[in-house]
């Protein structure tokens, strides 16, 4: 592979099962219910950091304003989304 004007990820992008969306390490995801062991609600912003064999599962690192790791998990599909392109994230205090 040449890198010389960055990784292709094109390679990575698997589609999610029953939806046309494609998610990929690395991409932007929209959690899609709440996760009150992991302090995550729907609707909170994390990144792919890691995507499992045959994309059964997804781990997602979601992050503070600050920069601050909030939590990562590990996530099923349907459990994520990818980001819109006309979606605006939200601040809110993590309890």
């Amino acid at each position: 592979m040449d890198y010389r004007n960055g990784p292709d990820h094109s390679a990575l992008r698997y589609r999610i099962p029953g939806t046309k969306d494609l998610i990929a390490e690395l991409d932007i995801v929209v959690l899609t219910r709440d996760l009150p062991d992991s302090r995550l609600k729907a609707g909170d912003v994390g990144t792919v950091v890691h995507a499992y064999e045959a994309r059964r599962a997804y781990e997602i690192e979601f992050v503070a304003l600050d920069g601050g790791t909030i939590s990562v998990v590990t996530v099923e599909p349907g459990a994520i989304r990818p980001a819109g392109p006309n979606e605006i994230a939200h601040a809110r205090m993590v309890a």
